[in-house]
């Protein structure tokens, strides 16, 4: 219970450059790695039999089945988002420009 009020009070990130970006609680589209786990949450479910010993085989194929070229893009859609916080677009004024 503590660390999930400890989370809650770090309502900013530091960006590295003194500028702090504000954000609610749970952004996931500001961690590329959330995307990460969503490709390989998806190669699981499409190549796993629903066993723990099946399981145990396919995770680390699953891991190395995300190419490294899509993780970049996870990267940078990750950083297309953090500029759009920054420039204070809002999540549907984001979406739309993505399209």
């Amino acid at each position: 219970m503590k660390q999930c009020s400890r989370a809650k009070d770090r309502k900013s990130r530091n960006l590295g450059y003194g500028d702090r970006l504000f954000e609610e609680e749970f952004h996931c589209e500001l961690n590329y790695i959330e995307y990460y786990w969503g490709a390989v949450k998806q190669y699981t479910r499409a190549n796993c039999q629903y066993s723990f010993p099946e399981l145990e085989k396919i995770l680390f194929v699953a891991l190395d089945s995300v190419e490294l070229k899509t993780i970049r893009r996870f990267v940078a859609r990750s950083k297309r988002w953090m500029m759009a916080y920054i420039n204070g677009l809002t999540v549907e004024q984001r979406e739309y420009a993505e399209k």
